[in-house]
């Protein structure tokens, strides 16, 4: 994860599966180290990290093999922005056999409540067998306490996803909104929007289940059979703009019923929605990708209320490559695809300093950071006409379009590597 700080600074926070342990790095706006330190999760299993208007959360949980209601399965630990520890609240008798299986922890918060949505594998069902669902807890941020919680086997009406293989969680005005990753009940992409005011401190209990349940929506289907573990297709991103509810996704062509199509077949990137003017639901495709390319699951930023980023990488291309683009709050996108060196990572991109910025780590500790500014400039590249020795060449984030025929003034300076000038005037090759 990585963090704004002030002042153009960042903290990096990552969790570390050999040592098990949380380490911080805190750095300066020229990305240099100023302070290290760790932490131990509290219970043996980690789940997520969030960083709050005032404080830092950190989620952590344990197997529950007995299946015995005294388990704490999760606990939501509180920290001061100084990593002292404030306190912490335990989930019990949550129907968890296993916290966050196949899924993932994110967090939001509003109105002094911190809202998880997250995994579990469940207790033995009747056929024999644990199944796997989604989780969402509420948690009272002064008073320390967990407010309201739903974990039992229901339907989409009460917001349960069985299966449920990513989870994402915001707010509107007093309501929560999430999207999950369904491979049965539903079997799509589906959005979730709450009916219940959760500022008296529960998102589900006081709901008035005949009059007022969950709306559901189906963003974006997937063909195959009910239970099938292979859909095809990745969630990574979820934004609620003032027009629409936005996720960042990829897929295979979905009307292609082939034997083991989801093994085999190229995934492009899209945005679906749903709109808020009409409620009519939306497919756009940003990428047209066949044989050797393939996308990988996509990043969605937030730059601005009406630009955001959307960024892949590909598969089966050589590594270092990223393509992007912008959209705006409707899901139409408005820039070009472009392509930078680099590698994404599981460090969610955020904006800082007006530059969307993440990192990438090896297993030696070495970290490198990697950026695109607000206009679409990848950091530390070569932008402009470029002398190769023979030609000027455009250059656009260190890629070479030998095709390129004009620019729009000033839109880039321009390296004359005969002197070591930079004329910011030229117009045109």
């Amino acid at each position: 994860y990585l963090v704004d700080i002030g002042n153009g600074n960042m903290m990096r926070v990552q969790f570390d599966y050999d040592s098990s342990n949380i380490y911080v790095e805190y750095y300066d706006s020229q990305y240099n180290v100023t302070g290290v330190r760790q932490l131990a999760p509290e219970l043996p299993i980690y789940g997520g990290f969030y960083s709050g208007s005032d404080a830092y959360y950190i989620v952590t949980g344990q197997k529950n093999e007995e299946e015995s209601d005294t388990v704490e399965c999760y606990r939501i630990t509180k920290y001061d922005k100084n990593w002292n520890r404030i306190g912490s609240a335990g989930l019990y008798d949550c129907n968890t056999f296993l916290p966050f299986r196949a899924g993932c922890v994110r967090m939001t918060e509003a109105d002094g409540y911190l809202f998880v949505r997250t995994s579990h594998q469940m207790y033995l069902s009747s056929d024999g067998l644990r199944h796997q669902a989604n989780v969402t807890i509420q948690f009272d941020e002064n008073k320390l306490v967990i407010t309201d919680s739903y974990t039992d086997v229901m339907n989409s009406k009460y917001g349960y996803v069985s299966h449920s293989f990513n989870q994402f969680i915001k707010t509107e005005g007093n309501h929560l909104v999430a999207v999950d990753h369904g491979d049965a009940y539903p079997r799509s992409i589906v959005l979730t929007e709450y009916q219940t005011d959760f500022t008296n401190g529960q998102f589900i209990s006081n709901m008035n289940y005949w009059k007022n349940p969950c709306k559901s929506t189906d963003l974006f289907e997937f063909t195959g059979e009910i239970g099938d573990n292979a859909t095809g297709a990745s969630v990574g991103g979820f934004e609620v703009t003032d027009s629409a509810y936005l996720v960042a996704a990829n897929s295979i062509n979905q009307e292609d019923t082939s034997d083991d199509r989801s093994r085999h077949d190229y995934r492009n990137v899209c945005i679906v929605g749903k709109s808020k003017r009409d409620g009519h639901t939306f497919v756009n495709w940003l990428t047209n990708l066949e044989g050797d390319l393939s996308a990988t699951t996509p990043y969605l930023v937030k730059i601005n209320d009406n630009k955001y980023l959307v960024m892949w990488s590909y598969q089966k291309r050589s590594v270092g490559a990223i393509d992007y683009t912008y959209i705006d709050a409707d899901g139409s996108q408005i820039s070009p695809v472009y392509t930078m060196n680099g590698m994404l990572s599981d460090c969610e991109p955020v904006y800082i300093n007006d530059t969307v910025v993440w990192y990438t780590s090896d297993s030696d500790g070495n970290v490198t950071f990697y950026g695109v500014d607000s206009n679409g400039n990848a950091l530390g590249s070569l932008n402009g006409l470029i002398y190769d020795g023979d030609n000027w060449v455009y250059y656009r984030n260190d890629n070479p379009d030998y095709g390129y025929t004009g620019l729009a003034a000033n839109e880039y300076g321009w390296w004359d590597v005969s002197n070591g000038t930079i004329d910011f005037d030229y117009t045109g090759l």
